[in-house]
């Protein structure tokens, strides 16, 4: 099965959009041509060139965002229930349904093993904002070999 790394989608594709400015630029090179003609042939392929990088950038940046809510109802759905206690909390910038999205830091004590240390990114409701603070014990579902977390408000 292919997996997605998001962080990676993410990154290429903010680069392909950054990237399609420049060949933008060169579909204002009618001004070098008799006006008789009416889009010269260097502007059509610049226009084609950036809109498919633009294109391009965008896709992978909603798939990346797709691939994040995935892996969180993954890990919600087959992890071990446990608790956690928070050691940070980053706002991450970004909104959704005026929610917002943190990068919650917490430190898992499982029954069995060792404890670890992982970044729980999701959305967060604005009615459990008051739980998430530092040195508060919350509910997580956590996946034991890639040490992945959510926090679990149910």
């Amino acid at each position: 099965m292919f997996m997605i790394n998001k962080k990676s989608a993410a990154s290429l594709g903010w680069r392909l959009f950054a990237l399609s400015w420049i060949p933008f630029i060169g579909i204002f090179s009618y001004v070098f041509y008799p006006i008789e003609e009416w889009l010269p042939p260097v502007s059509i392929y610049c226009l084609v060139i950036s809109m498919c990088l633009m294109i391009s950038g965008i896709v992978l940046i909603v798939v990346s965002l797709s691939a994040g809510a995935n892996d969180n109802r993954r890990i919600h759905q087959t992890g071990e229930p446990g608790q956690a206690t928070i050691v940070s909390v980053e706002d991450s910038g970004t909104r959704i349904n005026d929610h917002f999205v943190l990068n919650v830091g917490v430190r898992i004590a499982p029954a069995f093993g060792p404890a670890f240390e992982t970044v729980c990114s999701q959305v967060i409701p604005i009615y459990h904002m008051a739980q998430i603070q530092k040195n508060n014990t919350v509910n997580v579902r956590y996946l034991k070999d890639t040490q992945e977390a959510v926090i679990d408000f149910e």
